[in-house]
């Protein structure tokens, strides 16, 4: 199992367009249909294969009869576990299968498997397993494992799959940490953490957030009943003094306050040569105190003394001033000139503050156009103020709206923000007023605030319009926009917070050593079975294993020795591992049989209910902890569901269509062409052993004919035919009350204890569905003499 969690965790990074995209190696559902019914099923499959190599091909009971009540207590019992798992809640808590395509096709060839089972045994040919019966049934493996991955990719209904971005990605064993990740984790952080502790905290976090997959539920669920450590660390004892509160990282991201400043009122202004003076204003937004700052006139095209007169001086807000103004004269002459502006500039050197927070704005100058236009004029952008960058941590975006081509009277328009890929209320605030333009103003500038969220990776924008202009106070005017009339703002990630998560995300990749899965050396693995007793959930320093743990570890302190050989998973990425382990399994699987049957013997019970109790029960506990720990904490029935139904099919294709083929081609080569006279001339010849035995369970499949016997692999229906007919009746129940229970309450698990199917009446007619299997067994079983026999 954990070379199965390592080799499916591996991912890679593929470019998709200009992104680059990180996708799993392995597909989860295909995973889930071959390498963990491999890993989860192996006993039952390899003591199927097992038993019929070792009887020199010849049909035995523990192994089929394995799969089928495997696959009764896998769906009956586990379901039954797992549909009132859920802890109390008001209101009731429940679990809805999220994966319904896949569920659909698994749940299908879970029942259609034991049919095509009985088909074959009993009607087909009965009691023969002819060649391409032997062989349909093995190929109905990646025949289901295409089907169920066509549902998972979307084939069959409208769903598209849609892969993960992942442009900025640390990771161990194919395990990823992505940049959006660790923003989500970052929200958490108090920003009083260094970036060493916040390194820390995210691999704490991420570890405990991760969703165990199937194989380590499996695992763990083992590890815990023989008093081993659990795989995968849960993250330790969080520092919570470094955690926001969850009051504070719910609440929504607000746009930044906005600094104090003193400021021009408008950067440009127009003014006719006939009105004799401009005035220029500045603001300051706090009027707390007192603030003073020297100003001084500048040439540009404009010329002091001729096109105006050229001022200096001090402004001092006196408490409670919010605006001072500057009077500069502008001298009219009788010459024809182009527009003309110069500039008024503040001394930021000479800037006093007493008593009064306010900065001096980014702004340092206003600049005056002198006109000779007495038209109103046009309103929109200029060129240059048609494209604006901010940073996410800016606050603000500053937007400049111009008024052009005049400025004689007051005019207005309307100024809004639409979204673009930007989002309202998640990136920026939404703005929607109307601009006045008084008399010779010709700009206006417009803050937009924007949302500070911490990104890594933002490159986010929206646009602000104008629209719908008019002149103030004069009906009758018409009032135009110039050429450019929108403004595309562009959001992007502050360089310090990229700064702090390139850290974070170095240091991360460190602490997520602490956080894989696997092992690295044989001799970790050996100090783990001698000397790792008991689990501390809670990695707590002054945890000490109890009496139990003890003793569950030295009773299985020589299977964990012996397990310590499988290479580690680091070899190949876990694939020598799979591949050594699958073979102990199938050492243990021996050994398993054999107790199996001598158990049987002692008790007096037959080869087909040892396997359907017994040995069915043995190989499905891990699963049902598993199954019942991925309902509790997953937040969909995907895994407690979906992946017993998905192994179901696969036991029987797998466990049962193998050997069936292998023993189909072995006896078409030993009796094709056999003749009376040479299957017949000696009582010890295996043909003709096989041919006496097939004649007393009656394989009405095998004929002599013209050109001799017609081959097959003889095995004998009784009791499994029944034992299939009874399952899939029961099965029916099952999907069908897991359908009423989805569309009466909601989901497939938990949901009120009470009322017809509840989860409390639904759990016992689970149990009471596996309750009835079983006795029905036992007494086909007892009317043919089966305990007679034994």
């Amino acid at each position: 199992m954990l070379a199965i969690e390592v080799i499916t965790a591996q991912e890679k990074t593929v470019k998709v367009g200009e992104a680059t995209v990180s996708v799993k190696v392995w597909n989860a559902t295909v995973a889930n249909l071959t390498l963990m019914a491999l890993g989860s099923s192996a006993p039952e499959i390899l003591l199927s294969v097992i038993e019929t190599t070792s009887a020199n091909f010849y049909s035995g009971e523990l192994g089929p009869s394995t799969i089928v009540g495997s696959a009764a207590f896998n769906l009956f019992m586990i379901l039954a576990v797992c549909v009132t798992a859920l802890p109390p809640a008001d209101p009731p808590e429940t679990r809805k299968i999220d994966e319904l395509g896949v569920y659909c096709v698994t749940a299908f060839f879970s029942v259609f498997a034991y049919i095509l089972l009985f088909v074959i045994v009993m009607v087909s040919s009965p009691n023969v397993i002819e060649i391409w019966e032997g062989v349909f049934t093995l190929l109905c493996f990646p025949i289901l494992v295409v089907l169920a991955y066509g549902a998972d990719r979307g084939w069959f209904s409208s769903g598209q799959v849609v892969p993960t971005h992942a442009e900025h990605m640390i990771g161990i064993d194919g395990q990823t940490l992505g940049s959006a990740k660790i923003e989500e984790l970052m929200k958490k952080i108090d920003k009083s953490a260094s970036a060493e502790e916040a390194a820390e905290l995210v691999a704490q976090l991420n570890a405990q957030q991760q969703k165990p997959s199937r194989a380590q539920l499996r695992m763990n669920a083992i590890r815990s009943m023989t008093g081993q450590k659990s795989v995968g660390k849960k993250g330790g004892k969080v520092n919570k003094k470094l955690l926001k509160s969850e009051e504070e990282t719910k609440a929504a991201p607000v746009a930044a306050k906005p600094v104090d400043e003193l400021t021009f009122e408008f950067e440009d202004y127009a003014v006719l040569e006939s009105d004799g003076k401009v005035v220029i204003t500045l603001t300051r937004t706090s009027t707390e105190g007192t603030c003073s700052v020297d100003y001084f006139t500048e040439d540009e095209t404009a010329t002091a003394g001729k096109d105006y007169v050229a001022v200096a001086g001090t402004l001092t807000f006196a408490a409670g001033e919010a605006k001072k103004e500057v009077t500069i004269e502008v001298i009219d002459d009788e010459e024809v000139e182009v527009d003309e502006s110069f500039v008024l500039k503040l001394k930021p050197e000479t800037y006093k503050a007493v008593g009064n927070p306010c900065v001096l704005g980014k702004s340092l100058l206003t600049r005056i156009k002198i006109i000779d236009d007495d038209e109103p004029g046009q309103l929109g952008y200029a060129a240059k103020n048609t494209g604006v960058t901010v940073s996410e941590t800016g606050g603000f975006a500053k937007i400049i709206v111009s008024r052009s081509n005049g400025s004689n009277g007051s005019i207005a328009c309307k100024f809004t923000t639409e979204a673009i890929s930007a989002e309202a209320g998640k990136d920026f605030e939404k703005v929607e007023q109307e601009l006045v333009f008084e008399a010779n103003a010709i700009t206006k500038t417009v803050e937009v605030p924007i949302i500070d969220n911490g990104r890594y990776n933002l490159n986010a924008t929206f646009k602000c319009v104008l629209s719908e202009p008019r002149c103030v106070g004069a009906a009758g005017v018409t009032i135009t926009m110039s050429e450019h009339t929108e403004c595309i703002v562009t959001v992007v990630a502050d360089e310090n917070t990229k700064k702090l998560y390139d850290n974070v995300s170095k240091l991360a990749k460190l602490k997520l050593e602490d956080y894989k899965l696997g092992t690295a050396t044989w001799a970790e693995q050996f100090s783990e079975a001698l000397f790792q007793v008991g689990d501390d959930e809670e990695e707590d320093e002054d945890w000490t294993p109890g009496t139990m743990d003890y003793v569950m570890h030295v009773i299985t302190v020589p299977w964990k020795l012996f397990f310590a050989l499988v290479p580690p998973t680091d070899y190949l990425g876990g694939t020598v591992c799979f591949v050594v382990a699958l073979a102990f399994i199938g050492i243990v699987t021996c050994l398993i049989g054999d107790l199996a049957a001598i158990f049987g013997c002692l008790i007096g019970l037959p080869g087909s209910i040892t396997a359907i109790t017994l040995v069915a029960l043995g190989t499905s506990l891990p699963d049902t902890f598993a199954s019942k720990a991925a309902a509790i904490s997953d937040d969909n029935a995907d895994a407690s569901i979906g992946n017993v139904t998905g192994s179901n099919g696969v036991n029987v294709f797998l466990g049962i269509g193998l050997p069936w083929a292998m023993a189909a081609f072995y006896w078409t080569g030993e009796i094709g062409g056999c003749t009376e006279e040479s299957c017949g001339a000696a009582s010890e010849n295996p043909k003709t052993k096989y041919l006496e035995w097939s004649a007393r369970v009656g394989a009405g499949g095998l004929t002599f004919g013209e050109h001799g016997y017609t081959p097959g692999y003889v095995v004998e229906g009784g009791s499994l035919g029944v034992s299939v007919v009874t399952f899939c009746l029961c099965a029916g129940v099952a999907i069908a009350v897991l359908y009423y229970r989805r569309v009466t309450y909601g989901a497939e698990l938990g949901g009120p204890k009470g009322g017809f199917l509840g989860a409390t009446m639904t759990s016992y007619l689970f149990a009471g569905l596996w309750v009835t299997y079983i006795a029905v067994s036992c007494i086909v079983v007892a009317s043919n003499g089966g305990f007679d026999e034994e």
